[in-house]
């Protein structure tokens, strides 16, 4: 409740003092308020830019916030004389303005989880199809390139590739002709030879894919990223393979896997987590499969890892950007589960019950900020 107090006071004060009625006592008192913290002296400045007033002054709706203001202003305790200026009628309409301004810095956005979407990409001709959108859709491929091939046919060859990327905030299935499903995570892509079959099995993954490969022990399946080749028959596992880790993960869940780096070629055990990283030696250990494979079971799970790797992987499924007030907030552990489904703002609030952060939301972009530097404000 103190909170709401003093943003109403400064309310009341950031427009007295662009109307240019603000007194000494209330000037002193807002300049205390501005100090507090480098969230109001970026509010307090923003309001009371040079840009910002232009921008007030050429709004089409001036009528509007001047009616507005009348009221707003009445509510203060202001009173004006009945001959009021014309730089005076200007200010009070800034002032509405930037009244508007300051209180929707503080409105929190609701941001929402990732949804199934993505763009196909053919060859010839080079176009660009956007996919059907929709919980839990499941894109046929070989029947979706017959028809694109009933229009466009293309000469098979294993140079050419069709691509399927997923955006940040996105998620999406692909079945493949030889039965087997990729779920591909945000931020993703799937490339696809033209001459893929169920008796030539190669892809090329960027990003994070979950694979249930169908069993042929004559054909294997091959999944190609930048660190590591993954040679499967029939089986279940993760790949985390982002451009911008520095490394790539494979976890399997089911079956057996064969790696194959630049450096070595090791069977990767059932149960196991294999991290490929720039040096491309292959290091393995015990998975936490439940963290590895939740988010293809619709959770998101993390086992005491720092907040920099959660928010990271977040930052994907919300398409959201994130900073860190400090190194302390950065590397905080945290062990959670969630529905992935929920909205980062409800994610937000569980996260804030720690007693260790809390995260400011405006828009698109997450800020991380220590309790510890908080209190001491």
């Amino acid at each position: 409740m103190a909170s709401d107090i003093h943003i109403e006071k400064a309310k009341k004060w950031l427009l007295k003092k662009i109307a240019g009625t603000i007194d000494d006592r209330e000037e002193k008192l807002l300049q205390e308020w501005i100090r507090r913290s480098p969230r109001n002296k970026a509010l307090a400045d923003r309001v009371l830019s040079e840009e910002f007033l232009t921008s007030a002054i050429t709004t089409d709706s001036k009528a509007f916030y001047k009616t507005s203001w009348q009221k707003l202003y009445h509510q203060i305790g202001y009173r004006q004389s009945h001959a009021l200026s014309r730089w005076m009628a200007a200010a009070v309409v800034i002032g509405f303005v930037a009244s508007v301004y300051f209180f929707s810095q503080n409105w929190e956005v609701t941001i929402v989880p990732g949804t199934s979407k993505a763009t196909f990409h053919d060859v010839f001709p080079a176009v660009t199809y956007p996919l059907t959108e929709g919980e839990g859709k499941v894109l046929n491929y070989s029947r979706y390139i017959s028809q694109l091939s009933e229009k466009n046919p293309v000469q098979l060859s294993p140079d050419l590739h069709r691509t399927i990327a997923v955006p940040q905030g996105g998620e999406y299935r692909v079945l493949l002709e030889d039965s087997s499903l990729i779920h591909l995570g945000p931020g993703s892509s799937l490339s696809i030879p033209v001459d893929f079959s169920a008796i030539n099995r190669t892809v090329n993954l960027s990003g994070e894919a979950y694979f249930i490969i169908h069993k042929d022990s004559l054909h294997p399946f091959i999944i190609r990223t930048e660190k590591v080749n993954v040679r499967a028959l029939g089986t279940k596992l993760n790949i985390e393979a982002y451009d911008e880790e520095k490394y790539t993960k494979v976890t399997l869940e089911e079956g057996k896997v064969e790696l194959q780096s630049a450096t070595e070629t090791r069977a990767l055990p059932v149960g196991c987590t294999a991290l490929i990283e720039e040096d491309k030696a292959i290091e393995m250990s015990k998975a936490n499969m439940l963290e590895c494979v939740a988010w293809h079971r619709n959770r998101l799970v993390f086992d005491n890892q720092p907040m920099e790797n959660i928010m990271r992987k977040l930052a994907r499924w919300y398409d959201v950007e994130v900073a860190f007030s400090t190194d302390r907030v950065r590397n905080l552990h945290i062990t959670m589960d969630v529905d992935k489904y929920e909205t980062f703002n409800k994610l937000a609030d569980a996260l804030e019950k720690t007693d260790e952060l809390q995260i400011r939301i405006k828009r698109n972009k997450v800020v991380l900020i220590s309790e510890r530097n908080l209190n001491q404000e």
